[in-house]
């Protein structure tokens, strides 16, 4: 670990009060050389104001603004640039500004970087997510062994092209969940141009990386929690509306061409921003190393992903677009739906008030015995705050079954996360 040394940059664009809380959840890191970059897009000169304020009563953060409203990916890119100039640190890693680190565990992760300084290390994250009606805040624990394991680049690649995506999101290797070590950044911009200036720059990147690297490390632990999904580019585009997405993202966007080397281009619908960043690095890499998208897992993992749209008429139109090309629509029978709704609804009551009462004594036992809880996965609190005070306190705890995926995709394990 004596030459490890992490940049985490946060990029940010008006959520002066979510960076901030993001940042103070990284200065008590001690365990390593850490050094925090921020790098502000805000168009706002009052959200500017704040965060420039506070970063500078921290003389170890590195705060730098961006030269205009740039697009997502290459603000994202821009920042990496200036990070990696202002600093000497071995390795790299993008920290959202909506993402509050949980103590100690960042440290293990750095820990098997530290060890295996060539590799890219993987990790989980967990997530808050707010319903309105009735409103409450309900944790996600990613289920985890704390394990490491080495993961092979092309079964990788060769799940997403079969269309599961959303199967694998968890040991993609996004930019925002990886320790990247200096060079793989060099060689991937030397190839491509650039890390991660493209439409969605958290796959942009994962892409990139299996194009050129056949295997990296994960450890099967998360090392912090998102929230304030109201503000999330990625749910703005898969419920149709709401987010920064609509708006602020599709503005500075402009008119260029969009999401045109999905299968389906342009359409905006579950994971085919995904597939559209696949399609890119596949006319790069070649069919080789990146197949075709099997056409039927691609149209079911999309169809997958109609329930979270919003609008009854935008999630109506898309169907038919998916059965215009060839999806079959063997699920969606309303009347078995609502007929199966009606018989579930008692039991599903009697379960919500056992699983209250089972959250109300685990919590209890928690707080007044000391019992620490195996996990608080699917709780629901008031709201975000209280979600994750419990989340950072009480992080999910490995469970002695390897994750599916392992299996599937023939990971190795190669030890046990210290």
């Amino acid at each position: 670990m004596s030459d490890f040394s992490l940049a985490v940059v946060i990029p940010t664009r008006n959520r002066a009060a979510l960076a901030i809380e993001a940042i103070r959840s990284l200065l008590d890191v001690d365990a390593f050389a850490l050094r925090i970059i921020v790098s502000d897009n805000s168009s706002r000169a009052d959200e500017a104001d704040r965060l420039a304020n506070f970063c500078g009563q921290h003389p170890n953060i590195i705060y730098v603004r961006s030269p205009d409203s740039l697009p997502m990916g290459t603000h994202w890119d821009w920042a990496l640039l200036q990070a990696a100039a202002r600093c000497g640190c071995s390795h790299f890693t993008i920290h959202y500004d909506r993402k509050v680190t949980i103590p100690r565990r960042l440290a293990r992760v750095a820990a098997t970087a530290g060890r295996h300084p060539d590799m890219l290390v993987n990790h989980l994250t967990d997530a808050i997510f707010t319903s309105g009606k009735p409103r409450m805040s309900r944790l996600r624990q990613a289920p985890c062994d704390e394990n490491v394991y080495e993961v092979q680049s092309p079964a990788v690649v060769r799940r997403i092209a079969d269309g599961k995506a959303t199967a694998t999101v968890a040991v993609l290797p996004l930019l925002c969940s990886c320790l990247v070590p200096r060079d793989v950044l060099d060689k991937i911009r030397a190839r491509f141009g650039s890390v991660c200036d493209s439409t969605a720059a958290d796959v942009s990147f994962s892409f990139r990386f299996l194009a050129l690297y056949n295997s990296y490390l994960h450890c099967d632990l998360s090392t912090g929690v998102l929230r304030a999904f109201d503000r999330s580019h990625a749910i703005g585009f898969i419920r149709g509306q709401g987010g920064d997405f609509h708006g602020d993202f599709l503005s500075i966007w402009g008119d260029r061409p969009w999401l045109e080397a999905a299968p389906i281009a342009g359409l905006s619908l579950g994971q085919n921003m995904l597939f559209h960043e696949y399609g890119l690095v596949q006319r790069a890499a070649g069919g080789e190393r990146f197949p075709p998208i099997a056409m039927d897992g691609y149209l079911d993992e999309l169809a997958s992903a109609l329930p979270a749209v919003e609008d009854e008429s935008t999630r109506d139109q898309m169907r038919d677009v998916l059965v215009q090309h060839g999806w079959r629509d063997t699920k969606s029978g309303r009347g078995r739906l609502r007929r199966l709704a009606r018989r579930l609804a008692v039991g599903f009551l009697a379960r919500s008030r056992a699983r209250e009462l089972r959250q109300r004594f685990v919590l209890l036992l928690a707080e007044r015995a000391g019992v620490r809880p195996r996990h608080l996965n699917a709780f629901a609190f008031a709201n975000d705050e209280e979600a994750l005070r419990y989340a950072t306190r009480f992080p999910r705890r490995g469970g002695k079954r390897s994750p599916d995926w392992t299996a599937v995709l023939g990971a190795v394990k190669i030890g046990l996360q210290s």
